[in-house]
């Protein structure tokens, strides 16, 4: 059961879209909304060796216009706070969700996140935070850094529109069949929850043949049997990522469920990956398991 959801709001854009797209989901599932700020000004002062003492000088000859302290780190920090905390505000008045309000915390936002998660069921982020322009189509590095640890499955929003179809790329494996666990509980419990939302579920397997899909697809049918889901099995060929971009692109929206970043981390500074690419590609929220 998803009984609570964190979403991490760092002042962007993205962040906004995660958190309209969280308190959907969560009104969908009676669940509770937690919303959490990082206040990471003193790990990027260290980070980018600037000085701890607030005004200190810096040696070297540094332009003064990229003279930074950790005091106008703060000041800009405090801003991004006030604005998230107004937006969390807002938040919870237009969806009267209850408890919901922003809470903060210090240190690296990624280790953050992932901390928390392990006191909830499910995390949620935007796709780009801060570094990324408006409609850049771009994966932060904070979202990426969650995604590779965090124990929990990972909700990434690029908007915040959430649709009632959910497609789980499902091949057997572990992660896939964490994925297909994460949509079969969303599904279940969205019908039962306050809203009775009744979500589509579409199952799909890539492979080169038919008759290699079949034994996949029933395995995922065996399932959600017991949970009394129902789901349209389909096939595809072609590579994963665009297999399922195809199918959202045919559905016309969606939501994505499915493994996260199956490939090693050297390959994946190499060839990218079938998360990241169905991530940058597709405009709908996608559910990611390890």
């Amino acid at each position: 059961m998803i009984r609570s959801i964190l979403v991490g709001l760092d002042g962007s854009k993205g962040a906004e879209s995660a958190a309209r797209g969280a308190a959907a989901v969560a009104r969908w599932l009676g669940a509770r909304l937690r919303a959490v700020f990082v206040d990471d000004s003193a790990e990027r002062a260290r980070m980018t060796a600037l000085p701890i003492t607030p005004g200190a000088p810096v040696g070297g000859a540094v332009p003064p216009a990229v003279l930074i302290s950790l005091q106008d780190l703060e000041e800009e920090t405090a801003r991004r706070r006030d604005e998230a905390t107004a937006f969390i505000g807002g938040l919870a008045k237009e969806t009267g969700l209850p408890d919901l309000a922003l809470e903060t915390v210090r240190g690296r936002p990624a280790d953050s996140i992932v901390r928390l998660g392990h006191q909830v069921d499910l995390l949620a982020l935007g796709r780009a935070g801060l570094s990324s322009d408006p409609g850049e189509k771009k994966l932060g590095g904070t979202t990426e850094a969650v995604l590779h640890h965090a124990n929990k499955p990972v909700l990434v929003f690029s908007t915040h529109q959430v649709d009632v179809r959910v497609l789980v790329a499902y091949d057997g494996r572990h992660p896939a069949n964490n994925a297909l666990a994460a949509a079969c509980t969303l599904v279940t419990q969205a019908a039962s929850g306050p809203a009775h939302q009744l979500l589509e579920l579409v199952v799909l397997t890539v492979a080169e043949t038919e008759r290699q899909a079949q034994p996949v697809l029933e395995e995922a049918r065996q399932y959600l049997l017991p949970h009394q889901v129902q789901a349209r099995l389909l096939w595809r060929a072609g590579t994963v990522s665009d297999a399922i971009v195809a199918q959202v692109t045919e559905a016309g929206g969606g939501l994505v469920a499915m493994g996260a970043f199956g490939q090693s981390r050297l390959r994946e500074v190499f060839l990218g990956s079938h998360t990241r690419r169905v991530l940058l590609a597709c405009e709908c929220p996608v559910l990611l398991s390890r």
